[in-house]
């Protein structure tokens, strides 16, 4: 795969900043590049962190990579640049 961009985590001036959080059983951990944050709907509107919540939200019982498909399949319905860095990683903790 071709980018023009550098991979996460690949430049050694970036300072990243540790957090600790405790997943209880049911959880999930979304983490989003910044392009995927910038995500526009169908209308122009930008997706953002608050409507990628809601849907976790909405799909709880689903697996991580079900929800991921969830996520993929709302920045895909946009109209966003697929030019820019879309990443998102799901980690749910299981019961």
């Amino acid at each position: 795969m071709k980018s023009k961009t550098l991979a996460l985590g690949t430049d050694p001036d970036t300072r990243f900043e540790a957090l600790s959080r405790h997943l209880h059983p049911g959880e999930f951990l979304i983490l989003l590049s910044e392009g995927t944050q910038n995500a526009v709907d169908e209308g122009g509107l930008r997706i953002g962190e608050l409507a990628m919540g809601s849907l976790a939200g909405k799909n709880l019982r689903d697996s991580a990579d079900g929800l991921l498909t969830k996520i993929r399949r709302l920045i895909d319905r946009g109209h966003s640049s697929h030019t820019e860095d879309m990443t998102v990683l799901v980690v749910k903790r299981r019961k």
